[in-house]
């Protein structure tokens, strides 16, 4: 579990009320936050592996339909392929750019496989979008 706080302006306070974005890919992810997603507002959006049962939540909930996306990168795969879902939507951060910051960050190896998997997120989002 990750939080992480953008914002343009000096962060005083680390920790996360009420998120405005929510990632989760997986079933430890969702026990995790569950008491936490009764209180989420609407403004919040919860981007979900459609596989995943949900506790009821105020918060708009964004299925992503990652079952191809699973066998082609495995269960660790699979949050890299949400936050490129998540930033293809939002345009908060450019896929690009977080391409980079992988690449930068791993291992060669271990870059490839990242960016695929981000790739694969951003075109999955963007090929629904589309139709």
């Amino acid at each position: 579990m990750a939080e992480i706080i953008l914002s343009p302006e000096r962060i005083e306070y680390t920790g996360i009320d009420v998120p405005d974005y929510v990632i989760v890919v997986s079933d430890d992810g969702v026990r995790r936050i569950s008491r936490q997603m009764a209180s989420y507002p609407e403004s919040c959006v919860v981007y979900a592996d459609a596989a995943l049962a949900l506790p009821a939540t105020g918060a708009r909930v964004r299925p992503l339909d990652f079952e191809g996306i699973r066998r082609k990168t495995g269960p660790l795969g699979l949050a890299t392929a949400a936050l490129g879902a998540f930033l293809a939507e939002t345009g908060l951060y450019p896929v690009e750019a977080m391409a980079r910051a992988i690449e930068t960050a791993r291992s060669p190896k271990l870059a490839e496989a990242g960016i695929r998997a981000l790739n694969l997120g951003a075109t999955s989002y963007l090929e629904r979008a589309e139709s």
